[in-house]
């Protein structure tokens, strides 16, 4: 029941859980804390075992509600699992669900599904895309550092009602240690959302080059990839 209720939430990844695994037996002050961490009810713990996978499939069931796996788009080097990510899948649809409640403004996004159909050549669809952007190849050309260069494509995108969420240390939802993946999309026909990993997690922070490059990728997936809902 243990690793029932722990394994596929964040709190797999703390110390204390690991040691349970290895030593067999775990202090109930710790259970507690990992239950806390967990947002489960230590009760649980020493429920039948029909009850505990009734309720890890209500819990997954909930995270992924009305969602396809067509809604997400990831760029990794590693498999990936749901546990690791979910805390930030969740902020980022949350935030989503609150811009369209509250921001009549928005309308049918117009880079979602704008490459839907390939032109002749790549250099054709990413002039398109570009155009789209209102952003051209010398103005990024012209920029001194690689890291402004992410800054202004973010600046682009945001202005056509695509959102960027980069990862932080101790501001994002989740922490990513162990976690090497570049970053995901959520599909959207408003505001699909793109969160940028490997920023500043305190392990292998990932160079400004290779940022812009992954974000170009999650946007291409949005535009020519993503259709709307």
């Amino acid at each position: 029941m243990f690793v029932a209720l722990l394994e596929n939430f964040v709190a797999n990844a703390r110390a204390a859980f690991q040691h349970a695994l290895e030593d067999g037996s775990i202090k109930f002050t710790k259970l507690v804390e990992l239950a806390r961490t967990a947002d489960i009810p230590f009760s649980l713990f020493f429920a039948p075992r029909e009850v505990v996978e009734a309720q890890v499939a209500l819990k997954t069931e909930k995270l992924l509600q009305g969602l396809t796996k067509k809604e997400f788009s990831l760029s990794l080097r590693n498999s990936v699992e749901l546990r690791d990510i979910e805390l930030i899948v969740k902020d980022l649809l949350r935030k989503q669900e609150l811009l369209k409640t509250h921001d009549k403004t928005l309308k049918k996004n117009t880079i979602v599904g704008s490459l839907s159909r390939p032109g002749r050549t790549v250099a054709a669809d990413a002039a398109k895309l570009m155009d789209h952007l209102d952003i051209s190849a010398s103005t990024l050309r012209g920029v001194k550092t690689k890291s402004v260069v992410t800054q202004r494509l973010i600046a682009a995108l945001e202005s056509k009602q695509i959102l960027v969420a980069q990862s932080q240390n101790n501001y994002i939802p989740q922490l990513l240690r162990g976690i090497r993946f570049l970053g995901l999309t959520v599909k959207d026909d408003k505001v699909p959302y793109i969160f940028l990993a490997g920023g500043d997690e305190g392990e292998h922070v990932e160079p400004a080059g290779r940022r812009t490059f992954t974000l170009v990728l999650l946007a291409v997936l949005i535009a020519g990839v993503c259709s709307p809902l």
